[in-house]
């Protein structure tokens, strides 16, 4: 099977592409900006594609002779407008997927991205979905809760401040999930048939874990005592908006930020054990985070 992986140099992309290239029998297609970051993946048989997902003609180009496509839209806190940003990217995919005739598409979205307003970066995977939904067949839509993932930001602050700064208070819980376990998912997936009619799949993680139960595990998990601090809206704006982001960036987070809090952004499909994964905070805490922490 002939696979086009986008973002194959970010968690879930590189760990798909390792899982694909450990099978055997694939040939993969990698869209990537940085062929650099690619070396391990390239002497196992890869074939890189050097392009940027903006370029709708690369990403048509790129993926000519697949035979499934896994699309995913890598974040970018130096746009102005994250919606329109994501509603470009997906159409570059899906206009490639409809003119090559990919008969099974893997398209990776997010928790929430049911709802039509208040998501704030996610209204573009609202978007995306409707944008594939309408240009491709044989597709299967992921929809992953939080990231467990996501606390990498917290790396220095953890560091230095034995603290964890969210605008979200501690009891507030969350679907977390491992990229490894979306991976796993998502080469299951493409591997497969490829659906009949257009497929969601919901993806919750072991468990909800609330903000003030993550700050105890990691506490435990690297041997000191690290707290959960709710921040305000205007300190988490200062806080992206020096991590790079744009004004519009930041305005859309934090709206996503006060719909977790509010309890709105949520899954429209309970958990079930189709949608519960393995890996647990706990663990993901000992064999990623803890490590990162330590190196």
């Amino acid at each position: 099977m002939r696979i086009a992986i986008t973002t194959p140099t970010g968690n879930i992309g590189r760990s798909l592409t390792k899982r694909l290239l450990d099978q055997g029998g694939h040939d993969l297609i990698l869209l990537a900006r940085s062929p650099d970051k690619l070396k391990q993946e390239q002497p196992r048989g890869a074939k890189v594609a050097q392009g940027d997902l903006e370029d709708a003609v690369y990403v048509k180009k790129a993926t000519q002779g697949a035979d499934a496509f896994f699309f995913l839209c890598p974040p970018n806190f130096g746009v102005p407008d994250y919606r329109a940003y994501y509603g470009e990217l997906a159409k570059a995919g899906a206009d490639a997927v409809k003119a090559n005739t990919i008969k099974h598409t893997v398209l990776l979205s997010s928790v929430g991205a049911h709802l039509p307003e208040g998501m704030g970066p996610i209204l573009g995977l609202h978007d995306a979905e409707k944008i594939f939904v309408q240009a491709t067949q044989g597709l299967t839509i992921l929809r992953p809760g939080w990231f467990m993932e996501n606390y990498f930001w917290q790396l220095e602050p953890i560091k230095h401040m034995n603290s964890i700064f969210v605008p979200l208070s501690g009891d507030v819980t969350a679907p977390m999930i491992a990229t490894t376990d979306i991976a796993e998912r998502a080469a299951r997936v493409i591997t497969g048939p490829a659906a009949s009619q257009p497929k969601i799949v919901s993806l919750h993680g072991p468990k909800d874990y609330s903000m003030d139960e993550c700050a105890k595990i990691i506490s435990q998990g690297i041997g000191k005592e690290v707290r959960h601090v709710q921040i305000t809206s205007e300190q988490a704006k200062v806080s992206f908006l020096g991590m790079g982001a744009t004004e519009g960036v930041a305005e859309a987070m934090l709206e996503m930020y006060a719909a977790f809090q509010a309890g709105k952004l949520k899954d429209e499909v309970p958990r079930s054990p189709d949608t519960t994964t393995p890996t647990t905070f706990e663990t993901f805490v000992k064999d990623v985070l803890a490590p990162v922490l330590r190196g």
